[in-house]
């Protein structure tokens, strides 16, 4: 099992923060490996076709899905459960709810409803022989 945490990127091919269908990014989250990484655009030269877009990464998620700060997934030591998943965030402005699905490893989803306007930490509790987290989807 890796520790270290690689960039989540966004594979639509459409607005991300269009809230009429589900949107999905893949990359690694680990435990105890600190918090999301996502990539944000920085700057864009030339013209296109010739264009070139130029990424930096961050540990702000709501780059990736509007209304979040920011994601981590922990070691824990419950009586229950041996992964943490810590969400820093709320629903964004104009929407009800916001719903993530987390994919680990195994292939086992986790579901968080995000329904509070106001910021908050949400944290979904979870065990796994493959914590990490390769893939997230989301709906507005």
């Amino acid at each position: 099992m890796t520790n270290k945490n690689a960039p989540f990127t966004n594979h639509d091919d459409h607005d991300p923060w269009n809230p009429d269908i589900e949107h999905h990014a893949s990359g690694l989250l680990v435990p105890n490996g600190g918090k999301l990484i996502t990539k944000r655009i920085v700057s864009v030269t030339g013209q296109p076709p010739n264009q070139t877009v130029h990424y930096q990464d961050t540990t702000n998620a709501g780059v990736l899905i509007q209304g979040l700060s920011w994601i981590e997934l922990r070691k824990i030591d419950g009586k229950t459960y041996s992964y943490g998943l810590f969400i820093l965030g709320k629903a964004p402005t104009g929407v009800w709810d916001l719903w993530l699905n987390f994919e680990d490893e195994s292939g086992d989803n986790y579901t968080k409803r995000v329904y509070s306007h106001t910021e908050n930490v949400h944290s979904i509790d979870y065990n796994s022989s493959k914590p990490n987290i390769t893939k997230i989807t989301w709906k507005y």
